[in-house]
């Protein structure tokens, strides 16, 4: 069932709560089409879930009650079936909000490290530092050993048996970013 009467309920129009009238009126609709959406007779077409997403700033995802992650409208969220039943939705600016997120965690982390072991470094030294380890972790793209690793029939394996014993088997890993984005209420297997 969607959001649109709890959404619009908790919205104000002209200095008082919107009413059906008045969001028919902004969409260009009949207040009985908004009834309809609101009880369910009438399912919101993909057009009009997206501008009513614009209108109250949140997902479509939350506005159509695919999801309960309350978060900002995003202009390119494409929501599929994900073939078990659900929807994934996916918002390349999204993700790149989280990443730039998790960026910053990170950095934190990182710091807090430092802290811990009484490092004194510049805050341009924590930067090259960071983006030296970075460009070092081969499960990224753009290391140059990558392509190589993954044509060996166990990747994983194959690092742990030349000279990435402590971390190989993390090869490929997306723990961390998945457990950020679990924290920050979003499911890793539907979210993008």
């Amino acid at each position: 069932m969607n959001r649109l009467k709890e959404i619009r309920n908790n919205a104000v129009h002209n200095g008082h709560k919107m009413r059906q009238a008045d969001l028919a009126e902004l969409l260009g609709v009949t207040k009985l089409t908004v009834s309809n959406w609101e009880n369910g007779k009438h399912e919101i077409k993909a057009d009009k879930a997206n501008e009513i997403a614009k209108l109250f700033n949140v997902s479509v995802s939350y506005l159509l009650g695919y999801s309960d992650k309350k978060e900002p409208y995003y202009s390119d969220e494409i929501l599929l079936d994900n073939g078990s039943g659900g929807v994934s939705s996916l918002s390349f600016k999204r993700h790149n909000d989280l990443q730039k997120e998790y960026d910053k965690q990170i950095r934190k982390d990182f710091i807090n490290f430092l802290r811990s072991y009484d490092f004194v470094i510049s805050d341009n030294e924590i930067k090259v530092l960071l983006e030296q380890i970075s460009s070092l972790n081969i499960s990224t793209v753009a290391h140059i050993d990558r392509e190589r690793v993954l044509q060996q029939v166990n990747p994983k394996k194959y690092l742990i048996e030349n000279g990435y014993k402590e971390l190989g088997d993390l090869f490929q890993s997306n723990k961390g970013i998945d457990d950020f984005y679990k924290e920050k209420g979003y499911d890793p297997e539907s979210t993008l």
